[in-house]
């Protein structure tokens, strides 16, 4: 469904996502002859104008919506020019001519990008429904502008979801949904981030409706009662505008005055007793590093009576981090027994695993693109490189388990959404040959997709801790239970969060959960305080890149 062959450039991506996959093949053109939408409202009312006198980043339109001609890809389609009928405020009714006309092409699914909110017997003619977006959290946002309200509201993350759409309004069946970082200092950034990341979504359903993995195309309906928003008013544009500002000069303060500083805690508990927990366990922290340095990322072995950990060791001097091990029979006697990996490029989350009697270590490495696998020494005093799991990807905290007769590889991508996008990938082997899975991403949302430490098995079910980073970069743990994973199908359900002792000395902060023998379990936790390697770093940043990329990237894998 459209108004011609001109797409917005996320509609086009979309349309050329499903034809370049070959996930579906495009039949007719059903058209909206009206001029509709809500970039044409803002238009039409003048309200760009006032906004393009306050902030021109705030009304330049994003990249996701340029104007993109597929007349090439579709201008030989056949064409339904349709005329409906409106009743209510709101509600169009297509006639019954229009209807047998589509009917006719005998089509799988139509994906909605023209008309408005349509009703009755269209929406059951193709076999699997009528697709739509909505970008934002249905929950919560009704309306429009997209992408709008979250940022005036100050919420932290910005929802979109594809839904196939009923006759009830409001009242669609989630097919995909994600949740975004809200980029809360510009509305050209969030608006296109959610328009073009939610692109993929209907050559996913496709995948799934291939696989057998679709039973959610004939889910229960949402019940949403979430206010419906209009179009701001030109007061709400000048708030708008002043908080997009504060917003902007709050996050250059942070950049410059306000670092993060880690350290690594145990809690005499096991890692499966957070599946459960309340609150946070008694922690007891490692003695603070010396100014300008902190570790985090902690992953450990129990070797007799004595406790080795593996850390990220940061300085803000270098802004880079190596591998460092510490060592002792507990926490008072633990020491530093100098670096594990020291090598030109980033590194952190050493994750370990024990298989078939050995130990291996798989350390962080997005910058140099690759997944390097390491195996002990029998002293534990040395690491040797035995594969490499996967090469030319950028993956962050790679997290490899062994679940059901095949090794399972969780990870983030640094080039394509390092907090919210969860890639996947599997093999029979642990040394591979490593195959991504066909949904990848499996998973977006900033609330619960980057790794956060071991995944572990409790009462029969994979549990998977992940960083909640909605709010601030590791904010708290999410403990996700692991509800389907095969080769062609992932789900999982937050059971439970895991947050930092608010009222302690690392209160701001908390994203590693992993397990430390059968009693033991490792955490980390974040405080902010100034620092002068990294008002440093933090300086070179900004002259290197410029104003336009400030808060985009912070200058350690750790922010």
């Amino acid at each position: 469904m459209c108004t011609d062959t001109n797409f917005p450039a996320w509609e086009a991506s979309c349309i050329r996502q499903l034809m370049t996959l070959n996930a579906a093949v495009p039949k007719l053109l059903i058209m909206d002859t009206r001029k509709s939408g809500w970039v044409a409202a803002v238009r039409q009312t003048g309200l760009n104008k006032v906004l393009g006198l306050m902030h021109r980043r705030v009304i330049a339109l994003p990249e996701a919506m340029r104007s993109v001609d597929l007349s090439t890809e579709l201008g030989g389609l056949k064409r339904v020019k349709c005329t409906v009928r409106l009743e209510g405020k709101y509600s169009e009714w297509f006639s019954d001519d229009d209807i047998s006309q589509i009917r006719e092409f005998d089509l799988d699914f139509i994906l909605r990008f023209g008309f408005n909110i349509i009703r009755g017997d269209i929406l059951d003619v193709p076999k699997y429904g009528v697709w739509s977006f909505h970008h934002g959290d249905e929950a919560k946002y009704r309306g429009s502008p997209p992408a709008f309200w979250e940022i005036y509201d100050g919420d932290p993350v910005t929802g979109s979801i594809l839904q196939r759409l009923t006759d009830r309004l409001a009242g669609g069946v989630v097919l995909k949904k994600g949740f975004f970082p809200t980029t809360n200092y510009s509305y050209t950034s969030n608006l296109n981030r959610v328009l073009t990341d939610s692109a993929a979504w209907p050559a996913k359903v496709c995948t799934d409706i291939r696989n057998g993995n679709a039973q959610y195309l004939v889910g229960k309906p949402r019940k949403v009662d979430a206010p419906i928003h209009k179009l701001p008013t030109n007061r709400q544009l000048m708030i708008f505008v002043y908080i997009t500002w504060k917003n902007l000069i709050t996050k250059l303060l942070q950049l410059f005055f306000r670092h993060e500083e880690w350290n690594i805690g145990i809690a005499n508990v096991p890692i499966s007793s957070f599946v459960n927990a309340k609150t946070l366990p008694e922690i007891q922290w490692l003695p603070s590093r010396t100014q300008g340095h902190y570790v985090a990322d902690p992953f450990g072995i129990v070797d007799g009576n004595l406790m080795v950990i593996q850390c990220e060791e940061f300085d803000y001097w270098t802004s880079r981090g190596i591998i460092s091990k510490l060592a002792g029979r507990d926490v008072a006697s633990i020491v530093a027994c100098g670096p594990v990996f020291d090598m030109q490029h980033h590194l952190s989350y050493p994750y370990l695993l024990r298989h078939e009697g050995e130990h291996y270590c798989i350390p962080e490495s997005s910058e140099a693109r690759h997944v390097k696998l390491y195996k002990a020494t029998p002293t534990l005093s040395r690491w040797e490189e035995v594969a490499t799991l996967l090469s030319n990807f950028a993956a962050v905290d790679s997290t490899v388990v062994k679940h059901n007769g095949r090794w399972w590889l969780f990870c983030t991508n640094a080039d394509d959404g390092r907090q919210d996008k969860l890639f996947l990938w599997h093999a029979e082997t642990l040394h591979g040959p490593w195959q991504p899975h066909l949904c990848n991403p499996v998973k977006i949302d900033v609330r619960s997709a980057r790794p956060a430490g071991t995944p572990f098995v409790h009462n029969g079910n994979l549990y998977r801790p992940s960083q909640d980073c909605s709010v601030t970069y590791g904010g708290r743990v999410s403990l996700n239970r692991v509800t389907k994973l095969t080769t062609t199908a992932f789900e999982e359900v937050v059971c439970n969060t895991i947050g930092p002792d608010v009222d302690g000395i690392y209160g701001d902060g908390m994203h590693t959960l992993s397990q430390l023998g059968e009693e033991k379990t490792l955490v980390d936790g974040k405080l902010y305080r100034f620092h002068a390697g990294g008002f440093s770093q933090a300086l070179k940043f900004v002259v290197r890149s410029g104003y336009s990329k400030i808060g985009f990237r912070h200058n350690s894998d750790s922010g």
